[in-house]
């Protein structure tokens, strides 16, 4: 029982963020520090992109994430629309079975098919779901105690808009959890997906696919205390009249208030830019989009790398997680 009386102040403050958000534009320079950081530090890299951000460097920590969880087996999708065919013609019958309609009923209940996963064959040892992850951090014994315990000082998810696409992704796993208490909404669907959900352009749907991401983002903090999500930016449009504007502002690259969303349970934003042969990252809230939690990040430019004369990078990540100070 606690002692609400009798709440102990705290001795210790952490400054380091938990969550970085580290924004910018195509070949400015993001995948170079993070390939640093896992290299020099004990930091693991996701990378979602089709064409691999880090086959140019080597000494990085990466796994190849395909996915957010595989996508469910058409097998079972399919025996449920089967069922539900034949308890249809069963049903159209002048004279009916109500037996066999009980029995295809009984029988279509145990069919799960939400629940079920076609993993992709022949992944490479570097690929794999992000859910393999999730499940092996949080893998149990007979005892109930974690069997793997993470090692890393922390993740990089480079680039984590991938989870916001409207083919799979968070947007798949969230149509899941719609099926598991409607299962019929397969029946006349070519894929599964919230934009199929009811309303305009899925609108039922758009709380479930919040939610995931919410749950992703938190999922990984669990797992590995610090997390990096690296996004691009885009333009940023408002209507006026029926008509798009643009903005003299940018917002990361995620739909509808995604983007808000990561940003407010973010505690700094980073935007990196080259100035010369140094790499800035920016924590100003006019170029990062908001404040900074962290004092020693408030509105301040970072210089966190440099370009050497024979090509390699220095990177000063004691400058964002004052830790790595101590490692020294």
């Amino acid at each position: 029982m606690i002692d609400f009386n009798n709440i102990k102040p705290k001795e210790s403050v952490n400054n380091d963020p938990t969550l970085l958000i580290i924004v910018g534009s195509v070949k400015s320079g993001k995948s170079s520090i993070c390939n640093a950081l896992s290299e020099k530090h004990n930091w693991l890299i996701l990378d979602t992109q089709v064409v691999p951000g880090y086959n140019s460097s080597k000494g990085a920590k990466v796994l190849r994430v395909i996915g957010l969880e595989p996508p469910m087996d058409n097998a079972a999708i399919d025996q449920y629309k089967k069922l539900s065919s034949e308890i249809e013609n069963e049903l159209l019958k002048p004279v009916k079975d109500n037996n066999k309609i009980k029995q295809l009923k009984d029988k279509q209940k145990t069919i799960k098919y939400w629940e079920t996963y076609k993993r992709k064959e022949g992944l490479k040892p570097d690929q794999c779901y992000l859910s393999d992850i999730v499940d092996y951090y949080n893998e149990v014994d007979e005892k109930g105690n974690l069997k793997n315990k993470c090692v890393y000082d922390g993740v990089i998810f480079d680039i984590v808009s991938v989870i916001d696409n409207d083919v799979d992704w968070a947007e798949y796993s969230a149509a899941r959890d719609w099926c598991a208490n409607f299962p019929d909404f397969i029946l006349d669907k070519t894929r599964i997906s919230i934009l199929d959900l009811p309303g305009v352009a899925g609108s039922r749907g758009w709380d479930l696919l919040r939610q995931k991401i919410k749950d992703i983002v938190k999922t990984l903090i669990d797992i590995f205390g610090r997390v990096i999500l690296v996004l691009h930016l885009k333009d940023k449009f408002t209507l006026e009249q029926d008509k798009a504007v643009q903005l003299n502002e940018k917002q990361l690259d995620m739909r509808g208030k995604n983007s808000s969303l990561l940003l407010s349970e973010a505690d700094a934003c980073g935007f990196m830019t080259r100035k010369d042969n140094k790499g800035i990252l920016s924590f100003t809230a006019k170029r990062a989009t908001i404040d900074s939690r962290c004092p020693h990040l408030f509105n301040t430019d970072i210089e966190i790398s440099e370009r050497n004369i024979d090509g390699s990078i220095t990177t000063h990540w004691e400058r964002i997680f004052t830790y790595l100070n101590n490692k020294k």
